[in-house]
């Protein structure tokens, strides 16, 4: 692997990881944040792939892969009930109190529609990393929901997209027979979309 792409990896495994020390996670997320603002092509076509594989992965009737989300926590509690009025008290939608940007709402819009659609998306916006970030914490929550919190396809996907950036120019992001059959086997199933039973 590039070095420099070490900087993702790392950050990959902190946002695997919630028990890093806090100041430890600060200093992976500001080494993957550097390398993908000075890099915005590799940065952009990196979170555009994570993403949407991601959602690609959730059942078929689940609204977010559709990119039917409106970027607060409500996007959540179809599959989880709001118990007390206070978020940030509620340990299966915290992650979403904070709610994202309008840019990140419609990165996964676009990210629903196709990872091409996810990079197009990605042009021109002025902070890739904070937006493309912010996209990627919400769709993994929503994978969680019915993966576990130990569930590893934010890394695994991650890593397979920092493989295809890493052979950019060889004809590989679409013909990747490891990234086809990571996507087969991440693939959550229907049945388990089930709005109003947790």
């Amino acid at each position: 692997m590039n070095a420099d792409l070490g900087e993702v990896h790392r950050w990959l495994i902190s946002m695997s990881e919630p028990l890093l020390p806090p100041r430890v996670a600060a200093q992976l997320e500001f080494g993957a944040r550097r390398f993908l603002e000075e890099n915005r092509s590799m940065g952009k076509l990196w979170f555009a792939g994570v993403i949407h594989d991601t959602l690609a992965s959730l059942p078929k009737d689940d609204p977010w892969r559709r990119g039917e989300i409106s970027g607060t926590w409500k996007d959540g509690v179809d599959l989880v009930p709001r118990i007390h009025s206070d978020i940030t008290r509620e340990i299966g939608l915290a992650a979403l109190a904070e709610g994202i940007s309008e840019e990140a709402v419609y990165l996964i819009q676009q990210a629903a529609r196709g990872w091409e659609a996810a990079r197009k998306a990605l042009i021109g916006m002025p902070v890739l990393f904070s937006t493309g970030a912010s996209a990627l914490r919400w769709v993994t929550w929503r994978r969680r929901v019915y993966a576990g919190a130990d569930d590893g396809h934010l890394y695994t996907c991650g890593m397979l997209w920092l493989d295809i950036i890493g052979h950019l120019g060889e004809g590989r992001i679409m013909a990747h027979t490891e990234r086809d059959i990571e996507a087969e086997g991440a693939k959550i199933p229907d049945d388990l979309y089930r709005p109003g039973d947790k």
